[in-house]
């Protein structure tokens, strides 16, 4: 059966590489329980850097476009084992949401990492 939704990760600095090694079986969990495929793109969406690498982010349904949906991820997240699946909750095809919370070096990301 061929997978028609994706969750992809940027990974670009060797910081967050090393994070990824850190959360890679969490986001693998969630993308099989999702039924979808786990991506990891480890190279600028836009390696000329026309777009600062935040804004790089917006290119990255472009890149995958044989999936129907695409779910973007940030590294310094964590996804709970009741967590839903994200995809069955769909509402229409083009609506997309976004969320910042505890940037990772901040004393709120420490405490859920050590605890």
């Amino acid at each position: 059966m061929t997978k028609n939704k994706c969750i992809v990760v940027l990974c670009i600095s060797s910081f967050f590489k090393r994070h990824l090694i850190e959360v890679y079986p969490m986001l693998k969990k969630y993308s099989d329980k999702c039924n979808a495929d786990l991506i990891v793109h480890d190279t600028p969406p836009d390696p000329n850097f026309r777009h600062n690498l935040m804004s790089q982010k917006l290119l990255i349904p472009g890149l995958y476009k044989k999936y129907e949906h695409i779910l973007m991820l940030d590294l310094d997240i964590f996804i709970s084992d009741n967590c839903p699946k994200i995809f069955d909750d769909l509402i229409d095809d083009n609506v997309g949401f976004s969320a910042v919370e505890n940037p990772i070096n901040s004393n709120e990301y420490k405490y859920i990492c050590e605890h």
